[in-house]
């Protein structure tokens, strides 16, 4: 084993990514690296809380930002988090979904109030998808 220990904490299992699981890679202790946009997807807190503000509007292929993931999965500490460090709300993905529709579509309704109790809250209202469905529809 050349010295390296080969199991893993779950925290640390977490953060493998995803190339542990497609079998990118030969060594366990060369995989990809941890992005913010997993990190949200899973609720690493920890992980999120470490990184640099620039990297928490930064959207995915998809448009996604880290926010949308942790509103999409129903992580309300990720997300108290996320909008305490002033993540963008009213930023869409390539469908026109802004994170309060995808936490209304999921049904995520604690994290929907958190939403509802920001001053904005009738911006976010009146965002409509490509579909023309507002988070209201959901």
């Amino acid at each position: 084993m050349d010295g390296k220990e080969e199991t893993f904490c779950e925290k640390e299992f977490v953060r493998v990514g995803l190339s542990f699981w497609t079998g990118h890679s030969a060594d366990i202790f060369d995989l990809a690296p941890f992005d913010c946009h997993t990190a949200s997807s899973v609720g690493d807190l920890e992980y999120i809380a470490s990184l640099p503000i620039e990297h928490l509007d930064t959207p995915n292929h998809s448009g996604w930002t880290p926010l949308m993931y942790a509103a999409y999965h129903g992580h309300v500490q990720l997300v108290t988090h996320l909008l305490t460090r002033s993540c963008l709300t009213s930023i869409t993905n390539s469908l026109g979904r802004s994170p309060l529709t995808l936490a209304a579509m999921c049904g995520n309704v604690d994290v929907v109030a958190l939403f509802l109790a920001r001053e904005e809250v009738q911006d976010l209202l009146l965002i409509a998808d490509k579909r023309n469905m507002t988070a209201l529809s959901h």
